[in-house]
Order: C-alpha cells, then sequence, then structure tokens
C-alpha cells in the first residue's frame, strides 16, 4: 500500500485522487512529524529544532500544490513552535534582547530587600512573544515578494537517447503546466512509436483540459473504476452519417513517462494493457493511480472520423443540458475576451462558421499572431496579455480559442498530446518525439461529436482538419498585406519536424512593458515603507516648530519634545528623570554660547509653563528651538544624521512601543483565559 501510494505521488499533479496509498502515507507523515516534534521538545529540550517537523510538514503542501496554502496555517503551526520555545526553557529567551519589563505584576518584580538578578518569567515571556511575533511577521510577508519557479510540462531525468525506459532517458509529461520548455529542445528525445494500421494518422490525445478557472485549463476530477481494457462507450455525439474508418495502432512508450496513455480519438478498444489502467466515460481518457507508462506496449483500435464541411455546418446546436458544463466561463473573465469573440464571429450565421471564424483570426498573418516560443511578459490575466501581444505557441492559442469559443455559445474544451509524429522509411511505424507535443481545441456538434479545430499558425507536424480548408487547400485566411505593421507571421517548418528555429524566434517585449505592474507595485510599497518613519518625522518636526513660533505653552511644550527626539535620533543624551533646568544643562554641554543660552532659556521657559501660575513671556520660542537643533546636528557626525534622517529612533521607538503595548494585551488576555481555565479544571466534581 505504501507502494501505490508512492507511485501515485510520483504520477499525479495536485490536486490528486483520493487513493488508499496516498491517505496512509499523507496520516503517517503527519504522525511521524508529531512524534518527531514531541521527542526534540520535550525528551531531548531542543525546542528549537522541533521547528524543522513543523517546516517539512508545511512545505511539502506548499511545494506541490499549484494555487498555494493559506498563510494562516503557516502562522498556526508557528505559534505553536513559539508556545513550544517558550515552554522549553525562558533563561534561552533571555538572551534574544534587552528585558522587558511588564507594565503589570509588579509582585514578580525585585524589591529593594530582596534583589534579583535573573529576569522574571513573565519579562522573558514577554520578550520572547515579541521576539517571535517579529520573525513570524517577516516569514509571512518576505516570501510574498519573492516570486515562484514554473516548471515546464515535459521534464527529463536520466540519460540516453530513447530505449525501453530502462536507464535510458524519461519524459513526463504534465498536463497542468506550460509546453515551452521541451518545444525548445535543441535535440527533442523520442518519446514513443506506434504502428498504423488502416486509416492515416492523425491527432494521439492524452488528457481533455475542460474546466476554466480564469486562468488554468484542468481536467476535472476523474473517479472511475472501468478497467481501459474494457469495452469503451460510443462517442458522445458521432451519428450514422458521418464517414469513418476502422483503424488500429499498435503503441511504445520507450521514453514517456506519464499517468495518460496516449490515444487517437475515437478510441473503440484498448487491448494488451497490463496494470491498473482505468478510461473515463466522459472523455476517453485512459489513466492510472498508480502505473507509469515508460516501457508499456499496448494496442489501440478507434474510427478515423471525417465529417464534412456541410455536416458540420448543418448540425443543430447544441442544446444538451450535459454540454452547459463546456461553456461555463468565470465571472470575472475580463471583458475584452467577449468583446473580441463577439467581434470575430459577428458575420457568422451558424456554431461552424463562428469556430472556423476563430481559427482564422489566430491563423490570419495580418492580425499579427505569431508562434513564439518566449511569450512576452504582461501584467494582469494571461489571456488578455496574449491577445494583447499575439505572441505564444500552442498552449496560448488553444486556450485563447476555446476561451473565446465559449463565450458564443459553443461547447469547447481543450486537449493535450501529441501531433501524429514522422513516419520511418518503408514502412508504417511512426516515431513521436518532445517537439510533437501539442495542444489543440475541440468543439462540439451535434450529430458529429468533438471536433477538433487548429488556431496555432506553426509549431511541429501541425495540421488542418480537412474541413476547415478552402477547395484551394488553404485555410481561407488571407494572404499578408505588404504594409501591415504586425509581427512577423507564423515561423517556416524546418527541414524534418518543422520546430521554429533560433533565427525564426522574435523575442518581443521589453522595456518597461516586461516589467509586471504588480513588481513596480511591490517595489514602491517597499519604499515607502522605508521612508514611512523619516516622513513621519519630517512631518512632526514641522508641525512643531510651527506652534513653537507662536510663543505659547502649547508651543513650548511642543518643542521641548522636539528638542527630546531630536536628541534621542541624534544619540545625544537626554536624562528625562531631571528637572527641565538640569536636562537642559546636560544637553548644552560642548555647544557654542548662543546654543547654550538657548538652551538654557528653554529649560527655565518649561519650569515656568509646567509649574508657574502664570508663565509669562517665553520669549523667541522658535528661534531657541531652531538654533539648539542647528547645534545639536551641526556637533554630530554625518552617519549620526543620516541615521537621523533616515532611521528616527523616535518614531522607531513609539512604534515598537506600540506593538509591546499590543502584545501586552494579548499577554494579559492569555492570562486571563488560562486563569479561567485553570480555575475550570480544578473546580471539584460532585459525587
Amino acid at each position: 500500500l505504501a507502494a501505490e501510494g508512492l507511485a501515485t505521488a510520483n504520477d499525479y499533479a495536485a490536486p490528486v485522487p483520493v487513493e488508499p496509498g496516498l491517505v496512509l502515507l499523507t496520516a503517517a507523515g503527519a504522525g511521524l512529524a508529531a512524534l518527531a516534534v514531541d521527542t526534540l521538545a520535550v525528551t531531548y529540550r531542543s525546542a528549537a529544532l522541533a521547528g524543522l517537523p513543523l517546516l517539512a510538514l508545511y512545505a511539502v503542501p506548499v511545494a506541490v500544490v499549484r494555487d498555494g496554502v493559506p498563510g494562516l496555517l503557516f502562522v498556526l503551526a508557528g505559534l505553536g513552535w513559539l508556545a513550544l520555545l517558550l515552554a522549553e526553557g525562558r533563561e534561552r529567551v533571555s538572551g534574544w534582547g534587552r528585558l522587558l519589563r511588564p507594565r503589570v505584576a509588579t509582585a514578580t518584580l525585585p524589591t529593594a530587600t530582596q534583589p534579583s538578578t535573573t529576569p522574571t518569567g513573565a519579562a522573558l515571556g514577554a520578550v520572547g512573544r515579541r521576539v517571535g511575533a517579529a520573525a513570524l511577521g517577516l516569514a509571512v510577508v518576505v516570501p510574498a515578494l519573492v516570486p515562484g519557479l514554473e516548471e515546464g510540462v515535459l521534464r527529463r531525468g536520466g540519460g540516453g537517447e530513447g530505449g525501453d525506459g530502462g536507464g535510458g532517458l524519461v519524459v513526463t509529461i504534465n498536463p497542468f503546466v506550460g509546453l515551452r520548455g521541451e518545444l525548445a529542445a535543441p535535440s527533442p528525445a523520442e518519446v514513443l512509436r506506434y504502428r498504423l494500421e488502416g486509416g492515416s494518422p492523425d491527432y494521439l490525445r492524452m488528457v481533455t483540459l475542460d474546466t476554466f478557472d480564469g486562468t488554468y485549463w484542468v481536467p476535472a476530477s476523474l473517479t472511475s473504476d472501468r478497467q481501459a481494457t474494457a469495452a469503451l462507450p460510443d462517442p458522445p455525439g458521432l451519428g450514422p452519417d458521418v464517414d469513418r474508418q476502422e483503424t488500429q495502432l499498435s503503441f511504445r512508450m520507450t521514453a514517456l513517462d506519464s499517468t495518460w496513455l496516449p490515444l487517437p480519438y475515437p478510441t473503440t478498444q484498448v487491448r494488451d494493457l497490463e496494470g491498473s489502467w482505468f478510461h473515463d466515460d466522459d472523455t476517453g481518457n485512459v489513466f492510472s493511480p498508480r502505473r507509469r507508462s515508460v516501457g508499456t506496449t499496448y494496442t489501440a483500435e478507434g474510427l478515423l472520423v471525417r465529417p464534412t464541411e456541410a455536416q458540420l455546418r448543418a448540425a443543430a446546436p447544441a442544446d444538451d443540458p450535459a454540454l452547459d458544463a463546456y461553456r461555463q466561463l468565470p465571472d470575472d473573465l475580463p471583458a475584452v475576451v467577449a468583446s473580441t469573440a463577439r467581434e470575430v464571429t459577428a458575420a457568422a450565421t451558424t456554431d461552424f462558421d463562428r469556430a472556423l471564424a476563430l481559427q482564422r483570426f489566430f491563423r490570419d498573418p495580418n492580425n499579427g499572431f505569431r508562434y513564439q516560443l518566449d511569450v512576452p511578459a504582461f501584467d494582469g490575466p494571461a489571456l488578455v496579455g496574449f491577445l494583447e501581444n499575439r505572441a505564444g505557441f500552442c498552449q496560448q492559442f488553444s486556450r485563447a480559442f476555446a476561451a473565446l469559443a465559449r463565450s458564443v455559445g459553443l461547447p469547447t474544451r481543450v486537449q493535450v498530446g501529441f501531433t501524429p509524429g514522422s513516419r520511418q522509411l518503408g514502412g508504417d511505424e511512426f516515431v513521436v518525439r518532445q517537439s510533437n507535443t501539442h495542444a489543440w481545441p475541440e468543439v462540439y456538434f451535434a450529430g458529429v461529436g468533438w471536433v477538433r479545430f487548429e488556431p496555432t499558425p506553426g509549431g511541429a507536424g501541425i495540421d488542418l482538419p480537412g474541413y476547415t480548408l478552402t477547395p484551394g487547400g488553404t485555410d481561407g485566411s488571407p494572404t499578408p498585406s505588404a504594409s501591415a505593421s504586425a509581427p512577423t507571421a507564423a515561423p517556416s517548418q524546418g527541414p524534418q519536424d518543422g520546430r521554429p528555429t533560433a533565427d525564426d524566434t522574435d523575442l518581443g517585449g521589453g522595456g518597461w512593458s516586461a516589467l509586471p505592474w504588480t513588481t513596480l507595485a511591490l517595489l514602491a510599497g517597499g519604499v515607502g515603507l522605508l521612508l514611512a518613519p523619516a516622513l513621519t518625522r519630517a512631518a512632526t518636526r514641522r508641525r512643531r516648530l510651527r506652534l513653537a513660533e507662536a510663543a505659547t505653552p502649547a508651543g513650548m511644550r511642543a518643542g521641548w519634545r522636539e528638542l527630546a527626539d531630536t536628541c534621542a535620533d541624534l544619540g545625544a543624551p537626554w536624562p528625562g528623570a531631571e528637572t527641565p533646568r538640569a536636562t537642559a544643562a546636560r544637553v548644552a554641554d560642548g555647544l557654542p554660547d548662543d546654543a547654550r543660552t538657548a538652551t538654557g532659556r528653554l529649560g527655565h521657559g518649561v519650569e515656568r509653563v509646567r509649574y508657574a501660575a502664570t508663565p509669562g513671556d517665553l520669549g523667541d520660542v522658535g528661534g531657541d528651538v531652531r538654533a539648539v537643533l542647528a547645534a545639536l546636528t551641526e556637533r554630530a557626525g554625518r552617519r549620526s544624521r543620516w541615521r537621523a534622517r533616515l532611521a528616527p529612533a523616535s518614531v522607531l521607538s513609539r512604534v515598537g512601543t506600540r506593538v509591546a503595548d499590543g502584545l501586552d494585551w494579548v499577554d494579559s488576555l492569555g492570562g486571563r483565559l488560562r486563569a479561567v481555565v485553570t480555575r475550570a479544571l480544578r473546580r471539584p466534581r460532585r459525587v
């Protein structure tokens, strides 16, 4: 069961099906983490190390879940770890910072008759909680500013070229992420081979993406107990009058490592397939929660369906309620998507004409769309960015086609798989390589079923369906005009597999457009946060100096507070426990005569404001304050002056005090709650 769980974890991208083996591993992992935390924190009294199992337990879902994990889970785990730290040994916490005395519980403080050199438990708790809160806040905020990495849909492991998967190259298909990585591989490796009997080669489907959340196309949750070797259901919507031809393909997965099997569409029977493989009735996809396809061999019997243009154009509207799921779009989809679709299909009168108009819209060189592996950066929804930049590869074209088609009411889905590959000389064997990886849209037509369209204008082995071609053998797109200002058209196909070369790829983008506005907003917010203390201090200084100019008692108090904050910012002495006259004498020590005299007048003025019934004439308070401030600034070194401007201690200390007050309130609340719980637990039971 554990081996099956490991296979499921290796084969699936999140979200994964609920398999017994995976449940076993999940429960075992959480249980082992709990045992490790208990052993480290209690047995070995190393609560700091106990954070490592907690971190590992949190890091696993963060690494695999596509949309991330709620930050609240990290905060809760972090608070639990801090509680372990405080309970472990308060003497260790005392070394984290200077001792902070609690504002209450004075009975716990040292007295004159009983001095103590050991910090009290309450004080140490305050230190630990404040340090922990700061660390936890940084841990939550800082990672949010670090960009993530996107993995390609195909990744390689091992070495060698081809083979049966035993120690050679292994290629993994992940339909949930980008296709670009292996499309641009300098030497695309072989992933599978198949022998064709009857019919002509066609696209090979692996997984159907039918759910769109505004950013991602993903497959619906698959739950099936139908063995893949059982007869597959008839393809939905396929009427008896549509031309078809039986075909048979014998597959051998040389390097493809996937839980999805490549198959023609529609497939009627899969034979000679070993292991636990299942098929989904709605999509026809064949998948396995445990096995991998490297080295797998099987035979697929299917149909080569050839609908005509007339049949598709005459198809009745697809009004089956079961198809409503293939028309669903997120409520917050940008309006430009629907408006573009309506504009492109304005002249169309049937569903087929609408789908064909959308295909020609993307393939028309005069519209500026181009096949390009390096997609330009864009700040905002990816779909809107593609419609504006008009550069991408099959993934962008198929997703955009499907979204636009759904916005005009067409049941649409996206397929991920391969183009037919290249025929071997003198035989019916075909070789499919990494560069044949492809994504394309399908539209449902009543009486015909799911029909492929091809909006991508370039790439390896891309083939236009016959029902979308004109009698001349083209897709009906006009020839690009010489005066068109659009970028270059799709790259020409190479001599072998048609992959674009480096010379054909327009990097596009650049300048400020390549820098996401979200990044600029984060940078601006960070700079604003760093400058906030300096700006706050400057505004406070201006306000106080304006009050001091009035030479009133309020102005005298404002000037005296400004003098105190300036000394704190510059690191000058300010003996606040002494009288104003003694404080002024200490501040004036070492200043020029005029500044020393002004400081004395300010000290006497503060005493008269505080204690005299009538303060009398206070003199030029504003001038005296400015003279003393200038002298203090001049006496301080350059480093002290810059520190006072950018990181004024007077502002930062007040912020720290407010945070400490809040934490002290939480401390007192926690103490009261603990007392209530303790009294409840100690209450004697009645017999």
